[in-house]
């Protein structure tokens, strides 16, 4: 009984050993089971309260993937590399941008913060005016609504993917999606508002995240064998 108890706590052991050494496998550019850290710019000189909130959408569904990226705050990045990145400065085409990027100081400090992908969107969600008949009316016994009132929602996201490591552009992503928007009005109107937003973001995100994997695999170049490994692999094998 003694070995018993003593060959299943060396199980055990060795089952915990086995989990605690063995490292959860993340395909990162900067390394297996590192964060990637990126930045989300929105379209506007000045944010307002719409592209606040689509930008804030687009950073929640990124950290929904499995993809290892760490939004960095705007503010931050644009405090370490002011005055570039400013509302009033910031470059969106992309030779200009490339031009930016490709600047010995920018690059020293872009390296400095650690940041590897900025990504610039651009989109709009739009409510069509609504339709349909909804009457309110009040009198001495009191007052409410009756009817049905619907329009079309659409939500319209696009990105720009640029690799500040290698100075140039990642790729292009695009998603949409439209809903319809419905008010039942008995007694009071209760607006449900079509779900545009979320998912329109997730599948943005989505893609940037197959963008960013592209990105970050490693060269070929660099993983083929030369002749020297061929030798240390047969020798090896020997």
């Amino acid at each position: 009984m003694k070995f018993g108890h003593r060959g299943l706590v060396l199980n055990i052991l060795c089952i915990v050993m086995v989990l605690c050494i063995t490292p959860s496998r993340v395909i990162s550019g900067d390394g297996v089971g590192e964060k990637i850290t990126a930045v989300i710019v929105g379209p506007e000189y000045r944010e307002t309260d719409n592209e606040r909130r689509l930008t804030n959408c687009i950073r929640q569904a990124l950290e929904n993937t499995t993809s290892p990226i760490r939004v960095m705050p705007l503010d931050e990045f644009r405090k370490g590399l002011y005055p570039w990145f400013q509302p009033s400065t910031l470059q969106t085409s992309l030779e200009k941008m490339s031009q930016l990027m490709k600047t010995p100081i920018v690059k020293n400090k872009i390296q400095q913060l650690g940041v590897r992908f900025l990504i610039t969107w651009r989109g709009y969600t739009i409510n069509q005016k609504l339709k349909g008949p909804i009457l309110c009316g009040a009198g001495y016994g009191g007052g409410g609504c009756l009817g049905l009132a619907y329009g079309d929602r659409e939500t319209s996201l696009a990105a720009n993917l640029w690799d500040l490591q290698e100075g140039q552009a990642a790729g292009s992503a695009e998603a949409a999606k439209q809903g319809t928007t419905v008010v039942p009005a008995f007694i009071l109107p209760i607006p449900l508002i079509a779900r545009t937003e979320s998912p329109a973001c997730q599948d943005l995100a989505n893609l940037i995240e197959q963008l960013v994997q592209r990105a970050t695999l490693p060269n070929p170049a660099d993983t083929r064998q030369t002749p020297e490994n061929e030798v240390d692999a047969q020798q090896q094998v020997q």
